[in-house]
């Protein structure tokens, strides 16, 4: 075990106050959150941290392409969104994005897939958020 390394997360349904666990004689504090191959997983696993974090890193690579966007026709913006955005905002989403995940996180993520959408000048970007999203069809009925 690397003790500058390791981190304590204790997942419960309700968010508790948890102590420091002491391992081999070392105290390793607990945290509420716990950040796992680019997954930000809360104790509670209510995903709040992860797609705050994954929104805002989105918007910052819209905006870096809103700056080049002049250098590029339509398809290969396109392109360019599909392959540099769509992957940060669903990345592992077979982890966190299920059946009961919670509306208003799926909101912003649907707000943050529209605004990627949003840099190619079309009239309707609904049936392109569908096709290039990696989640479930299921996920976005309701939307």
């Amino acid at each position: 075990m690397n003790d500058g390394k390791t981190e304590v997360a204790i997942f419960n349904k309700n968010n508790c106050n948890l102590e420091d666990v002491t391992v081999n004689g070392v105290m390793i504090r607990t945290k509420n959150t716990i950040r796992v191959l680019g997954v930000t997983m809360d104790t509670t696993l209510s995903w709040h941290e992860h797609v705050n974090n994954t929104v805002n890193n989105v918007q910052s690579k819209i905006n870096a392409i809103q700056m080049i966007q002049q250098y590029f026709i339509t398809d290969e913006l396109l392109q360019l969104l599909k392959m540099y955005c769509y992957p940060s905002l669903y990345y592992a989403s077979g982890v966190w994005l299920n059946p009961s995940f919670n509306t208003k996180l799926k909101s912003r993520l649907c707000t943050a897939s529209g605004r990627i959408l949003s840099v190619i000048k079309i009239g309707s970007f609904q049936n392109l958020h569908k096709q290039f999203t990696i989640a479930t069809p299921e996920m976005w009925q309701n939307y």
